[in-house]
């Protein structure tokens, strides 16, 4: 279980760093657009977070790409994924800081 977490880290903080500006995956982060013309705050907010769940937050990014890992890749009970989800955030955040 704990190589499956560090393994859906490293996706993670993977997918985080190929989306950076001048990297391979950079083109991918012009998909990520809700509404068009000039949003409104609610719009400009609602499109912040998108970000950052998709490609700019590696804790955040937990809560999507955790999700994906756990039901294609564990064979864990369903009822582990809160568990799996948290771990994998924290996970995230301590090697952000790093």
């Amino acid at each position: 279980m704990i190589e499956n977490l560090l393994i859906n880290s490293f996706l993670i903080f993977g997918i985080h760093a190929s989306t950076r500006t001048g990297q391979l995956l950079n083109f991918l982060t012009k998909f990520v657009v809700i509404g068009k013309g000039f949003p409104t705050p609610k719009q400009a907010h609602r499109q912040r977070m998108l970000e950052k769940v998709t490609y700019d937050c590696p804790p955040c990014m937990a809560s999507l790409y955790g999700t994906i890992y756990f039901f294609l890749v564990t064979n864990l009970p369903f009822y582990y994924l809160p568990v799996w989800v948290l771990s994998l955030s924290g996970l995230n955040y301590i090697l952000n800081k790093l």
